[in-house]
């Protein structure tokens, strides 16, 4: 205790003897700023200096808080009230068929845009807050397209469309006596590829088997089948079936599987004829996540047991009707599942489950800067075996390719591209495009397709100033608390609605100009709201209001005893969210001791300085 007291005395000295001197020592430290040059290096102040601060880049001063602090006459400086706070970018722009995502819109930070299902980017997939604000320009989304579906021999497939964008269907269909082998149809997919190989077409023919004694066809003559024609069977009274009732014409001109026997069924006994016809078995019983077929419950006849996709069964596949009754228990209805999908190399796979089953997706990253080529997840199909292999990681690194006259790059400035990075090109006035004028990074680090060029227009036929004039639809109204941006307001032309920082859009985010005006009604503009801020344990936050807009402040303060640790406000941002976690409330548990030690050191050395004063 008493060395404690003799190094907090020693302390007080050295702070007596630059009091005397009348000099401040370094000044306090500001968080994400410091004094201006000319003060930055300085170590002692003369009494009335006036030091200023300065933010760093990307920071400013809040509101309301004072940039200066002075050496005053007891040596001590001014309390330092500035507080440096990120610089805020507002909205990076509205993303038609897509959005964007950001923790914040403030310096440091970037807003990462997302096309809707259906839609690629075109463009950088994000932009991050400077301190000059965002550091370029809002990507588009395109529809994600596949190319023609392809043909089959002896088949053709479905002409109502020629735009194969995602999710649309190409239906196949084979000419005269050619059966179809496969799914009748293809989809595209999100990632512009067919989701399939086309299915086949194929001459098939079968002829009926051979039967065996005691037995008899249910339905399905012949004597020749198609592809999928079935025949049923049934065992003449007192027999039972060895084998399948139902048999199939498969693709390669038999039927599978083979055709049943019927043999003399164990323990008979005399039936008569009222008995045989009393020998109704009714419902063999439910079969949960599947269904039962039979042609009759009859005497003879089998219930064959069926799950739907998904499920695989779990015990024998048929109940024979007996003199007794169905001849044993219904079977069970399982799901499918599948292994655990394969590691990749340089990525990994997500662990949101363990239970791959029927439908599951098991969806795939790539570790930094590697690149996901191929579908980015899998799926757990009816067989109990994923639908593809999974993807691969890749480096892939493009150069911006050399450009000919006449062309600008748009967006994409590289000069290094990763994988599905694209470039969108323009031609100067006056000249018109050959080719794509987007280009994308591909998995081989090249280019495709290859970059366009620019030709001197041909000749264009005179509009007349009255067409024109009529083509134009004008202002398409005044966004309140917003704006709109349009390239021009004439035919085909669309007008972009944006809202103010903390405020967003309700309605269709863009009118498009057509022959009779602007087609719909301009959008709203309604103020970003967060929830109630947080409580904090042992303290409260100030209840001014109950209306947290943007740029509100929830101010917060601890109960007695209890210190704040952290700042002391949170406020609503752009995006609706706080802008931090509340601080905490911590006890003071040596508050009551450090007071009084202090009374005892302070005291005497008053009374001693004002004595040398």
């Amino acid at each position: 205790m008493a060395e404690r007291l003799i190094l907090a005395l020693m302390v007080i000295c050295t702070a007596a003897v630059a009091r005397v001197t009348g000099d401040c020592g370094s000044p306090q430290q500001l968080e994400n700023g410091s004094p201006t040059d000319e003060f930055i290096s300085g170590k002692s102040f003369p009494v009335g200096t006036r030091l200023r601060y300065k933010c760093y880049e990307g920071y400013t001063f809040k509101q309301g808080s004072s940039m200066f602090v002075t050496c005053s006459q007891d040596s001590e400086w001014t309390p330092l009230k500035a507080i440096c706070e990120p610089s805020d970018c507002g909205n990076p722009g509205e993303l038609l068929n897509g959005n964007y995502e950001a923790a914040a819109t403030t310096f440091g930070n970037k807003a990462i845009f997302v096309c809707n299902p259906g839609y690629h980017l075109v463009g950088r997939s994000y932009l991050l807050c400077k301190a000059d604000g965002w550091d370029g320009q809002v990507p588009t989304c395109e529809t994600v397209k596949c190319d023609d579906p392809p043909p089959i021999d002896n088949g053709r497939v479905s002409t109502r469309t020629s735009n194969w964008e995602y999710g649309t269907e190409a239906e196949y269909s084979c000419i005269d006596n050619y059966s179809l082998i496969g799914k009748g149809s293809i989809t595209c997919t999100v990632t512009g590829q067919w989701d399939m190989s086309p299915p086949t077409c194929k001459v098939v023919e079968c002829r009926r088997p051979e039967s065996s004694a005691h037995i008899s066809i249910v339905s399905g003559f012949g004597p020749t089948y198609k592809y999928k024609n079935s025949i049923i069977y049934r065992c003449d009274a007192g027999y039972e079936m060895v084998g399948s009732s139902v048999i199939e014409c498969s693709e390669d001109n038999t039927f599978v599987p083979p055709p049943p026997t019927c043999k003399l069924a164990a323990a008979t006994t005399a039936v008569t004829a009222t008995t045989t016809a009393a020998s109704d078995c009714g419902n063999p019983g439910e079969l949960l996540n599947g269904n039962y077929e039979a042609a009759a419950t009859t005497f003879g006849n089998k219930a064959i047991f069926v799950c739907n996709p998904g499920y695989h069964l779990v015990g024998r596949s048929y109940l024979l009707c007996k003199a007794d009754g169905w001849d044993g228990q219904v079977p069970t209805c399982e799901t499918v599942k599948c292994d655990d999908p394969p590691p990749i190399d340089n990525g990994r796979v997500s662990t949101r489950t363990s239970n791959w089953e029927y439908g599951t997706e098991a969806e795939y990253s790539c570790i930094d800067n590697y690149s996901l080529i191929g579908k980015g997840s899998i799926t757990c199909t009816v067989t109990g075996q994923w639908d593809m292999s999974p993807p691969t990681c890749k480096v892939v690194e493009c150069r911006r390719p050399e450009s000919s006259a006449h062309i600008r790059i748009r967006s994409g400035f590289g000069p290094t591209y990763k994988y599905k990075n694209s470039i969108i090109y323009r031609c100067d006035a006056g000249y018109e495009m050959v080719g794509s004028s987007v280009i994308e990074c591909s998995e081989d680090d090249s280019f495709v397709p290859p970059p366009p060029t620019c030709k001197l227009a041909g000749a264009t036929t005179a509009v007349t100033a009255t067409t024109t004039a009529a083509s134009n639809c004008g202002n398409p109204g005044e966004l309140l608390n917003g704006y709109f941006e349009a390239a021009a307001t004439t035919f085909g032309n669309k007008a972009i609605f944006f809202c103010n920082p903390g405020y967003h859009l309700v309605g269709r985010s863009y009118l498009l100009c057509k022959a009779d005006g602007w087609d719909g009604q301009v959008p709203t503009c309604e103020t970003v709201k967060c929830d109630d801020p947080p409580p904090i344990d042992n303290g409260r936050v100030s209840t001014r209001t109950s209306n947290w807009e943007y740029g509100t402040e929830a101010e917060y303060s601890c109960i007695d005893n209890y210190s704040l640790i952290g700042k002391g406000s949170i406020t609503c941002t752009v995006t609706g969210q706080w802008d931090m976690s509340p601080p905490t409330c911590k006890v003071l548990q040596h508050a009551p001791k450090l007071a009084k030690i202090r009374e005892q050191i302070i005291a005497p050395s008053q009374q001693s300085h004002r004595k040398m004063g």
